[in-house]
């Protein structure tokens, strides 16, 4: 029996989110042990996580296999409640999804994690195809991989309708500033592979926020976004001499404000 459309939607989403959290948790262990390899790395989380899977002692330790066994084995255990979640069907689509995945990691970084990294500290851009998005430093091709707008792993949310790239943290800078100094951080930022982030303009802004409802920060925080605060944010739009627009992103409301004033910074960029 083929999966529905609706059940193979809820399959692909249960697996980019197990992906984005292996990922996270590889990309953490790779960053504080630089020696190991990236199927080290993937043995050691999967030793932290403690989960046991049937005969995996009897499953190759290559790259794909392991990280392929790792997806399928939280995905189980995500979706213990559906019976089906050990068919055939679904496990060929989820061990589909996570080699795509390993299919455009390794295309870009020879199997090692660490040469992405490289590739987004020295500010090097991507090549891409028509179609293409990009997500946390990885080229992710348009078929397969799509969620209204949502792209699937992590780091940067691709807006379908205007073409704007925002970081899914919206608290980037860890602290507030001023607009001069907001204007100066982000045109110095250099993240996941660009350095053309800017502030957005107040009409990018209002658009952007406008999906979030009557309390914008709340929405975001729960909709793949994290670190959104319920609080001012600069725009690039400046009033006057001495005053730029800001948005509030517990209401949405946009304020002209004081430039000396000290507002939180949401980096983006136009996505050409």
């Amino acid at each position: 029996m083929s999966i529905g459309w609706f059940k193979k939607w809820r399959i692909e989403s249960t697996t980019k989110e197990i992906i984005s959290g292996i990922i996270q948790e590889v990309e953490t262990i790779l960053r504080n042990n630089p020696g190991l390899t990236l199927e080290e790395s993937l043995k050691l989380v999967d030793k932290q996580r403690n989960m046991f899977f049937p005969d995996e002692e009897n499953i190759k330790s290559d790259l794909y296999s392991l990280f392929g066994m790792m997806v399928y084995k939280v995905y189980r255990c995500k979706r213990a409640s559906d019976m089906d979640s050990c068919g055939q069907e679904q496990a060929e689509l989820v061990l589909q999804i996570a080699y795509d995945y390993l299919n455009i990691v390794c295309s870009k970084t020879n199997s090692d994690f660490k040469k992405l990294e490289s590739e987004a500290t020295n500010c090097t851009k991507m090549e891409t195809r028509p179609g293409d998005r990009v997500t946390g430093c990885v080229v992710k091709g348009s078929s397969g991989f799509s969620e209204r707008g949502m792209d699937a792993l992590i780091d940067i949310y691709t807006d379908q309708q205007t073409g704007l790239m925002w970081t899914r943290n919206g608290n980037i800078t860890g602290e507030y500033m001023t607009w001069e100094k907001a204007m100066a951080w982000v045109k110095s930022l250099e993240y996941c592979g660009y350095c053309d982030w800017r502030l957005p303009t107040i009409e990018e802004f209002k658009t952007f926020a406008k999906q979030g409802g009557v309390q914008p920060y709340r929405w975001f925080n729960t909709n793949k976004f994290n670190g959104v605060e319920a609080s001012w944010y600069w725009s690039s739009s400046a009033d006057c001499e001495n005053d730029a627009s800001c948005l509030d992103m517990l209401d949405g409301i946009v304020y002209t404000r004081e430039k000396t004033y000290d507002y939180y910074v949401w980096p983006v960029r136009s996505g050409q």
